[in-house]
């Protein structure tokens, strides 16, 4: 997710892992990260607790989706499903016809990404970052390169970016690889991790 991850849902819609924000209008508010969405609905993670909200609850979302021109969506819909660790699931009444492209071409560019294999590299060694860079694109994976932890978190933030693998390499002192590998699980947990540790010549 080079674009969003698709999947799909019980009804055999596909939705796309997007990155983006939501706002609750109305006296229960609160805000939250979406999960992933399609024309039909929305999943998304609170920053607090879900306890307010019922299943058939009528909500009105405020919706802005990172690389999405057109700034904020508004769409009404019900609530589908509440869990416990504060996920919503929200079935649209109806969306605007400009969102509902805005999907069909995240889709498009999901099977696109599907295809390859997409890797990030966190090294901050240039010589050993191009060798082992290479080596997987002579493998056939796609790569993205990053020499430190801000510019891996910054490439994550991109739209339609969301890697299979994060090969990270150790670093000195430990602790700037170990905590961009505590990031990587706590925020993208999707993302299967790779530890390049250093060889001694």
């Amino acid at each position: 997710m080079q674009g969003e991850r698709m999947i799909m849902n019980r009804r055999g819609c596909a939705r796309v892992r997007a990155r983006g924000r939501v706002v609750v209008q109305g006296s229960a508010g609160g805000r939250g990260k979406v999960v992933d969405v399609s024309t039909s609905g929305v999943r998304f993670r609170l920053a607090g607790p879900a306890g307010e909200y019922r299943v058939a609850d009528r909500l009105s979302l405020d919706l802005r989706f990172d690389g999405a021109r057109g700034g904020w969506w508004t769409i009404t819909g019900r609530v589908v499903r509440c869990d416990a660790d504060g996920q919503l699931a929200i079935c649209f009444e109806a969306v605007p016809s400009d969102f509902a492209t805005w999907i069909d071409a995240e889709l498009h560019a999901a099977r696109e990404a599907e295809d390859v294999d997409h890797v990030l590299l966190v090294d901050p060694m240039p010589l050993r970052r191009i060798e082992t860079a290479r080596s997987l694109r002579d493998a056939g994976r796609r790569v993205s390169e990053a020499a430190t932890p801000l510019d891996a978190i910054d490439r994550l933030g991109e739209s339609r970016y969301n890697p299979r693998l994060a090969a990270i390499a150790d670093t000195v002192p430990a602790s700037i690889a170990n905590e961009l590998r505590a990031y990587l699980r706590r925020e993208h947990p999707a993302i299967g991790l790779v530890r390049m540790q250093a060889v001694a010549r």
